[in-house]
C-alpha cells in the first residue's frame, strides 16, 4: 500500500523543498498545493506551499508526529505535523459517510507516520458549547474507542473554517486546511489543549 508522504515545509523556517510537481495518491480527497497563508493570519501560522507525495512512508524510527482532525457531518479533514512538531500541513479529506473505511485509513496513517497525539477541533461559539460541539463530542468518543494507543487532545476551532477557505483553491474542499489550522493552533499553544476530562467539564458547564 502507498501512503501520501508529508512534504518538508515550515512556517518558522525552511525545513526543505516543497514538492510542487507531484500529485497525491487517491486516498480520500487529496489536497492540492496552495500559496502561503493569507496575511490576515499571524506570521507564526504561515505554512509554505506543499502537497502530498505518492511515495512510501518513512521508517518508523523517526520522531512521533501529531495529527489534526476537523470532523464534519459529511467530510473529515486530516492534517499532519512535521517531525519537529512545529508545522502542520493538510494531508487528506475523507468521506465520513463510510466511517469504518475512514477509521481504517486514519489507523494506517497513525502507524505509518508514528502518530503520538490527535488534536481535534471543537466548534464552540464565544467559548460556549454548541449543537455542533455535541456532535463532534460523540464522534470523538467513537474514534477514541477505535483508535487506541494515541493521546487525544482538543482545542477551540473558532475561525479555522473561515481561514481555511482563504487557503483553498476554488472548487476544492477546505476540510484538510481547517484540520491543519486546528493542529497548528495546538502545536503553537500546547498549554491551551484540553484533555477528555476537560472536555467533559466544558460540556457540563
Amino acid at each position: 500500500m502507498r501512503y501520501p508522504q508529508p512534504g518538508n515545509v515550515g512556517s518558522l523556517g525552511h525545513l526543505g523543498p516543497a514538492t510542487r510537481d507531484r500529485r497525491p495518491v487517491a486516498t480520500g480527497t487529496p489536497v492540492d498545493p496552495v500559496v502561503r497563508m493569507s496575511h490576515c493570519l499571524s506570521r507564526s501560522q504561515r505554512i509554505l506551499k506543499s502537497g502530498g507525495n505518492p511515495v512510501q512512508p518513512r521508517p518508523l524510527t523517526s520522531p512521533a508526529r501529531w495529527m489534526g482532525l476537523d470532523l464534519g457531518l459529511r467530510w473529515w479533514g486530516i492534517s499532519l505535523s512535521d517531525v519537529h512538531l512545529r508545522t502542520a500541513r493538510p494531508l487528506a479529506v475523507l468521506d465520513a459517510r463510510d466511517r469504518a473505511a475512514a477509521v481504517r485509513r486514519i489507523r494506517t496513517w497513525i502507524q505509518a507516520y508514528a502518530v503520538q497525539r490527535m488534536i481535534v477541533g471543537i466548534p464552540l461559539r464565544n467559548g460556549a458549547w454548541t449543537t455542533a460541539a455535541e456532535r463532534v463530542f460523540h464522534l470523538c468518543g467513537y474514534l477514541r474507542r477505535r483508535l487506541r494507543g494515541v493521546e487525544w487532545r482538543f482545542v477551540d476551532e473558532t475561525e479555522t473554517t473561515w481561514n481555511a477557505r482563504l487557503l483553498t483553491p476554488p472548487g476544492r474542499r477546505d476540510d484538510a486546511w481547517a484540520a491543519a489550522l486546528i493542529l497548528q493552533r495546538g502545536l503553537e499553544h500546547p498549554d491551551t489543549l484540553w484533555t477528555w476530562k476537560d472536555l467533559l467539564r466544558l460540556r457540563a458547564s
